[in-house]
């Protein structure tokens, strides 16, 4: 399209026209400064040549678009997208030369939002330089609270008040207004688990102590009827109802209850509870797959469950119950019946909120990938992937298993996954989700501290102290060879060097490299960075103890296809390269995409590690700086989109797990 092969995009049904035809206006009164023209040539090679130009007909004299004309030009342009006027006279041509220069300068900027959308893009690591902003404002206006003498807390006090618990990708329960809300809950709710006492523990086991049952948390239940259920009279649907918690919660909200549990007795409890309380929620008595025999199609609101994880916690030894499975397949099975039934009761532009964990397999010790297939069943049923909440719980026994745990390097799982779906048409939910979200005033009067990580601009983005405790855990001490296939940052060489491993990083980004390579010679590293992506010409097999790579967030399903593209070929060569009974870290968001839903990328690199003969061994979640409060503050949820404030880290195992413990031995104490 350009001489010097710079591919601009046009707008789509916009004609275009040879640039030699157009006539600048002779007595344009604006001008455009050689800074300026640089800028909009920034611009379209960024957005593309997103507004046409406007010319007369006739004279193909330019009326609006002199500044893009120039860099079009400048660019080598040989054609322009052009809009050409017939029903302007010559004096409203030489009016509108004018008006549609001052019409834009009369607009202003709302700032607090400005700085918002600036802080966000900032946090992506998009440039800032195409916005045609200076520099020095930029700074001023990143570096400055959204609201004078407002901390992050008050920030997050105001979240609170708006929409119950902040919208933000993780639902930290520690926290002072959860815990007293909970509280509340409870007291009315009076949920023991009498059906399944000694269920998640045995009677005679140390962990006895903290309790043998698990409870559905009521302010779990709350927060996402108040995010994902319609403003009036949403008909809820559970197929694995259990506990009365959700049951009480969502019928007290005004909301209409339909559960279906196998159990007799766990039935029994919940109704007379519901009962007791006069609430609209009806237990049904039978397998969740019989969903289609009570409940028609197409006749819910909303959607959820929080189903069996399969042999972690064994509710009974009825023959269809899924926790007691003689294989995970055979409770897959079960799952997938189960909750395909129960999609097709849900009516077309409606939520579904799902509440699973990872599990592990009891025999070899690494995990079950369950969180990604219930992705895939509800992708599987025509429902878009749409948020990814991280339920960050209370530390309770972990502290009591965590040393017996590291001792064969795993880490005690605190969270849980909650996977939010739609059904139908993305543009519909602002539309149909039209009504501020009901929730009662219960923010605490207790402010809840926050640590800022500050990191120097030396160690990059990627936070050290994260690279640290990996190594720590996973690597082998001092003299640890690590690889690196993302290696966009310079924080894992110099952490890296710290710690007195050896480090290789490799990336195809010749900039990265060089800027990465200038900061480790300054600081006096023998850390190696590469521009390539063919590994085994420069790392031989089995020579590496630990790998590890950041991976970008694809933005659209092209991004999404060159990644997985570029990384199957570059973590198989990867993992040869990796010694025997090593570790391997990988640190990712499912990003959302432009479309609004997201990718699943944690199943995919899952299974690519997988397929090279990778256990998924451990399953951690990093919860970044809620210095988001500030970007959450301009999200109305009207999309039902949280903040995303989290990153996944996955931990795969080359080797046999019984050879952890000899080899891993007292090395992080």
């Amino acid at each position: 399209m350009t001489d010097n092969k710079i591919e601009i995009t046009f707008p789509e049904n916009i004609p275009v026209c040879n640039i030699e035809i157009l006539n600048p206006y002779a007595n344009n009164p604006r001008t455009h400064s050689n800074e300026q023209i640089d800028q909009l040539m920034e611009s379209m090679r960024e957005f593309g040549f997103t507004n046409p130009i406007l010319a007369d007909k006739d004279t193909k004299e330019v009326i609006a678009g002199h500044g893009r004309l120039l860099a079009a030009r400048k660019l080598g342009l040989r054609q322009v997208p052009v809009i050409f006027l017939a029903h302007l006279n010559e004096t409203k041509r030489r009016k509108l030369i004018i008006a549609d220069n001052q019409l834009a300068l009369n607009a202003g900027w709302d700032m607090e939002l400005l700085a918002t959308e600036l802080s966000a893009l900032n946090e992506m690591g998009e440039s800032l330089d195409v916005l045609g902003f200076e520099d020095e404002f930029i700074d001023d206006i990143l570096n400055t609270q959204l609201e004078e003498n407002q901390t992050p807390e008050e920030h997050i006090e105001k979240l609170v008040d708006k929409f119950g618990v902040p919208p933000f990708s993780v639902l930290d329960v520690r926290q002072g207004y959860w815990q007293k809300r909970k509280k509340d809950w409870k007291e009315l709710i009076r949920e023991k688990g009498e059906s399944r006492e000694n269920t998640l523990f045995r009677t005679d086991s140390y962990m006895n102590e903290i309790g043998t049952v698990s409870i559905l948390d009521p302010v779990l239940c709350e927060t996402l009827i108040n995010w994902f259920g319609l403003p009036k009279k949403t008909k809820c649907i559970d197929p694995f109802a259990g506990d009365t918690s959700f049951g009480v919660v969502s019928a007290l909200k005004g909301c209409e209850f339909v559960g279906i549990e196998l159990r007799p007795e766990q039935v029994s409890i919940n109704q007379e509870r519901c009962n007791r309380l006069n609430l609209n929620a009806q237990y049904i008595c039978d397998d969740g797959q019989n969903i289609l025999k009570h409940v028609a199609p197409e006749s819910q609101d909303f959607l959820f469950s929080c189903p069996p994880y399969y042999d972690l916690e064994v509710y009974s030894d009825l023959e269809q119950d899924a926790s007691n499975q003689e294989t995970y397949e055979d409770f897959l099975k079960i799952i997938t019946n189960a909750f395909s039934g129960a999609i097709k009761t849900l009516k077309n532009n409606r939520f579904a909120a799902i509440v699973v964990s990872n599990i592990r397999n009891t025999k070899t010790g690494t995990y079950r990938n369950f969180v990604n297939d219930i992705i895939k069943l509800f992708q599987n049923n025509g429902m878009y992937f749409y948020n990814d909440i991280i339920l960050v719980d209370v530390v309770g026994s972990a502290a009591m298993r965590a040393k017996h745990n590291m001792k064969n390097s795993k880490v005690v799982k605190t969270h849980q996954n909650v996977l939010i779906f739609y059904k139908g048409d993305l543009k519909k939910i602002p539309e149909i989700y039209n009504q501020p979200i009901f929730v009662d005033n219960y923010i605490s009067n207790e402010k809840q501290e926050t640590k800022e990580n500050t990191n120097t601009e030396e160690f990059g983005k990627l936070d050290p102290v994260l690279f640290d405790t990996l190594t720590n855990w996973f690597g082998l001490g001092k003299g640890t060879k690590c690889i690196d296939i993302y290696a966009n940052d310079t924080c894992p060489a110099l952490v890296s060097a710290i710690k007195e491993c050896e480090y290789i990083g490799f990336t195809t980004d010749s900039a990265k490299v060089q800027q990465n390579k200038q900061v480790v010679h300054k600081i006096g590293t023998q850390s190696r960075f590469i521009c390539d992506k063919d590994l085994k010409k420069y790392v031989e097999q089995e020579s590496q103890d630990f790998l590890f790579a950041e991976l970008p967030c694809p933005k659209n399903e092209k991004e999404y296809k060159r990644l997985l593209k570029d990384l199957r070929p570059l973590i198989t060569d990867a993992i040869k390269s990796l010694k025997e009974t090593r570790f391997a870290a990988v640190v990712l968001s499912n990003s959302r995409n432009d479309d609004g839903f997201c990718y699943p990328l944690t199943d995919d690199i899952v299974q690519i590690f997988h397929n090279n003969g990778m256990a998924f061994y451990n399953d951690i979640v990093f919860l970044e700086k809620i210095i988001e409060a500030q970007k959450a503050k301009s999200n109305d949820m009207k999309a039902r989109r949280v903040t995303p404030v989290h990153k996944n880290v996955l931990i795969f195992y080359k080797g046999r797990p019984s050879k952890i413990k000899d080899i891993f031995n007292n090395k992080t104490e």
